[in-house]
């Protein structure tokens, strides 16, 4: 594998985040529409059968798209052996999910759920045909084509959703519309795609694979409890309603901080992985990465999470005001992700994979200790058990760090140097924003209004406290604008 430029590095992660920003934001505006026709039962219906989906999808992949990504040589036979394994895997597991089904909605007292576990099932049988193709993607830095791809998936699905929401459909809109959009996304990599299987299937290499693969599914298997933890204990010991307002107050932060910033993750696997034997280089990149993505995630979580009310009136109506308490507690817990998966991804492009099971073991067993204290020692609402879960996010992105630091002489203390002015910053803007509302917040305006005047005055007082506090990466992203003014003018 050749060594990843700083170029074709920046030229993938605007694609990257291009693709994310388009796909994920059509998908946002189309839930704000379904949002206004669809209940929360509807919302807690669907997010119950992710429980099964989500392990599904893990054990179809079973780390190869990750293993294929990362290793130094490849050629056909480790996408062929890959693509025959992923498309054996899904349709054993989805004869498993399709016979147990009705034990599943016998557990959750839901005898609907029977029927819509089996069609949204389909989803991971359809799913292993386009694995292989999107590890080509990432693999080749083909972030282009996976955002024209994404964005026409998203689009068709999306008006299907509304559509049948809109003729009284209910919960089978959702079903429906992400089966469509996975078949559609299959064909379309199908087409655009130039590798295509060859049906070989060599030991040899699958051993190889599998030897790094282990520690991915492990990792991702352990991160899979913790969602798995959370959906069984709310959809159970809470109600499907609440895990309907637990699903839209994760929608705006997980939108933009995982499915937006987490993007540049992506790029990161193949460009860590082809800097393998040069330390200097590769601490270089990442310490670049954790700035600007710390520069561009502080404000905008730490500001969603003052404005969350207004946000979620303005996006999802009144009916969901439930959610903005569980928003607050869910943005704390994407601010640390993302510098998490910046972490997990050296892991990984190091070859390290069985170190990050280490470090979601610990994150795991934080989790599983705030479940027994808020829902079985304390018997707390729904807000603090979302408040435990952003405590053991940051919990895990520190032990992540630790181990990242053994790796990359990339001390705790480097990294509050890259991230601590953006921090102190989007901490002033909170400050400002939190004096307005006790200024203001009894003048009554429109919560629209109200949104737009917070969201310019955040802006403003995040972009003059980075001019005080001379943040190098302000400075950096000022010259490239002007760069891109002076070029096209």
């Amino acid at each position: 594998m050749q060594e990843i430029s700083q170029a074709q590095f920046a030229k993938s992660t605007f694609w990257k985040i291009i693709e994310r920003f388009t796909g994920r934001g059509i998908s946002l505006v189309i839930s704000m529409v379904l949002a206004r026709l669809l209940t929360p039962d509807d919302y807690g219906l669907i997010a119950l059968t992710t429980v099964f989906t989500n392990l599904s999808e893990i054990l179809v992949d079973a780390g190869f798209g990750t293993a294929l990504v990362r290793k130094k040589d490849i050629d056909d036979g480790d996408y062929s052996c890959v693509f025959v394994i992923n498309c054996l895997s899904s349709l054993f597991i989805y004869t498993v999910i399709f016979c147990f089904a009705p034990i599943i909605s016998a557990y959750y007292e839901k005898p609907e759920l029977t029927d819509i576990l089996r069609v949204v099932s389909l989803v991971i049988f359809i799913q292993a045909f386009a694995t292989t193709r999107n590890a080509y993607i990432n693999r080749n830095m083909q972030f282009k084509l996976a955002m024209k791809c994404n964005t026409v998936t998203s689009i068709v699905s999306g008006l299907l959703g509304i559509m049948l929401a809109y003729f009284g459909f209910g919960v089978w809109s959702l079903v429906f519309q992400r089966v469509l959009q996975q078949t559609l996304l299959t064909v379309l990599l199908f087409l655009k795609v130039k590798w295509h299987p060859k049906f070989l299937f060599d030991k040899l290499k699958l051993k190889q694979l599998l030897s790094f693969s282990f520690g991915v599914v492990g990792a991702s298997l352990l991160n899979y409890v913790e969602n798995c933890v959370n959906s069984l204990i709310i959809g159970k010991h809470y109600s499907v309603a609440d895990l309907g307002y637990y699903d839209k107050g994760n929608i705006l932060p997980e939108q933009i901080s995982l499915n937006s910033f987490g993007a540049m993750t992506n790029v990161l696997l193949p460009t860590v992985s082809s800097y393998q034997s040069d330390i200097v280089k590769l601490k270089s990149v990442v310490r670049k990465v954790v700035s600007y993505t710390s520069f561009l995630m502080f404000p905008i979580m730490f500001g969603l999470l003052m404005v969350s009310r207004e946000a979620i009136i303005v996006f999802f109506t009144d009916k969901w005001l439930p959610s903005v308490a569980l928003m607050k507690c869910i943005c704390i817990y994407y601010i640390a992700t993302p510098l998490m998966l910046i972490d997990v991804q050296i892991l990984f492009g190091l070859g390290k994979s069985s170190i990050r099971v280490k470090t979601e073991l610990i994150r795991m067993v934080c989790i599983v200790i705030g479940v027994l204290l808020c829902c079985y020692i304390f018997n707390a609402n729904i807000q603090f058990l979302a408040l435990s879960n952003a405590i053991a996010a940051c919990i895990g992105t520190l032990s992540t760090h630790i181990e990242v630091k053994k790796l990359l002489s990339y001390s705790i203390i480097d990294r509050i140097k890259d991230t601590g002015k953006s921090i102190f910053a989007a901490i002033m803007m909170c400050v400002v924003l939190f004096i307005s509302d006790y200024l203001f917040g009894s003048l009554n305006l429109p919560s629209i209004i109200y949104l737009a005047i917070k969201v310019v005055v955040g802006m403003i007082v995040y972009i003059l406290s980075s001019f005080l506090l001379k943040n190098s990466v302000f400075f950096e992203i000022i010259k490239i604008i002007k760069s891109r003014i002076n070029k096209n003018g």
